[in-house]
């Protein structure tokens, strides 16, 4: 049975907490991450709150490997920076990964809710507030060329279901939109700057701007705004066919159609910034590292319009 199954709210664990430490001494890092879940849950999206509980079930599955209950009181058994690399190797080898991004996300995560336990005057100090961030180097992104985008525009398919993918695949080009917000709500709306679609991300509730072309409007409009619904899984499963059928040598996914609309766009010449706005990102950063890849359209257009 959970902590949070005995109590009602984060607040009445941590007052529970806060008398457990004066009789017994033992503030268990378990409960604390509990706690931290259950004070932001009002504030999360439901796929937020969930990815939160698979951090806590890898600390349960941690503690279970090292047969030890985590306490912050004690110092043989508190979660230290060694004890954050120990687990970075257990994650690693236990996911099947080399991805150590992953793993450093739950040991932040971990260290926030010392965060919370500490401002709420739980625990006094915690080592691992000076761990540091370990990153995966971020690798060049994926995306299609303009060759390749006219060969979807182009490719004719027997299959009406083929066609419909490619139509979806071309309108996340158009849009920047991700798989999820294909189907939220958005509108695009017509003024003297043209064609701007307007909504708020699911993911993050950022609002997102974006200028879009006729030929991305036309797609809509073919569909009479009911673009056609697939799962993520059967989306990109048939993206694999129709890149096969194309000579597309990329795997392609939804979200490569994402990051080809950002790098279309940058090739345009927009900012950094303004392709974050339509991303609706909220560090540019993301953008950056993980959406644009560097091509030398970008300099032959500055190039130009410095020499006209």
């Amino acid at each position: 049975k959970g902590a949070l199954n005995d109590f009602a709210s984060a607040k009445e664990l941590l007052e529970a907490m806060k008398h457990k430490k004066v009789e017994s001494k033992q503030i268990f890092l378990s409960e604390l991450v509990l706690a931290y879940i259950d004070h932001q849950k009002p504030k999360l999206k439901y796929n937020t709150i969930i990815c939160h509980n698979n951090k806590y079930q890898n600390l349960l599955k941690y503690e279970a490997f090292r047969k030890i209950k985590f306490d912050m009181e004690s110092p043989e058994h508190v979660f230290d920076l060694p004890e954050a690399e120990k687990f970075k190797d257990w994650y690693v080898k236990t996911k099947k990964t080399f991805n150590k991004s992953s793993a450093s996300r739950n040991i932040e995560f971990y260290r926030n809710a010392l965060r919370f336990a500490q401002k709420n005057r739980i625990i006094k100090t915690f080592e691992l507030e000076l761990y540091d961030q370990e990153r995966d180097q971020a690798k060049k992104p994926i995306n299609l060329t303009k060759f390749e985008i006219e060969k979807l525009k182009t490719a004719t398919f027997e299959s009406k279901m083929l066609s419909q993918i490619r139509d979806l695949y071309l309108f996340q080009i158009g849009t920047g939109l991700s798989y999820v917000d294909l189907y939220a709500n958005w509108e695009i709306k017509k003024n003297n700057l043209g064609n701007i679609l307007e909504g708020v991300r699911s993911k993050n509730e950022q609002a997102f701007y974006v200028p879009v072309d006729n030929f991305t409007v036309s797609i809509l409009e073919k569909y009479a705004a009911n673009l056609p619904k697939y799962t993520n899984q059967k989306y990109n499963y048939y993206l694999k066919e129709i890149a096969g059928k194309l000579g597309i040598k990329k795997h392609l996914t939804t979200h490569i159609g994402r990051k080809t609309f950002a790098t279309i766009q940058n090739d345009n010449g927009w900012s950094i910034e303004n392709i974050a706005t339509m991303l609706g990102h909220s560090s540019i950063k993301t953008t950056e590292n993980y959406y644009i890849s560097k091509s030398i359209n970008r300099l032959e257009m500055e190039i130009s319009r410095r020499f006209v």
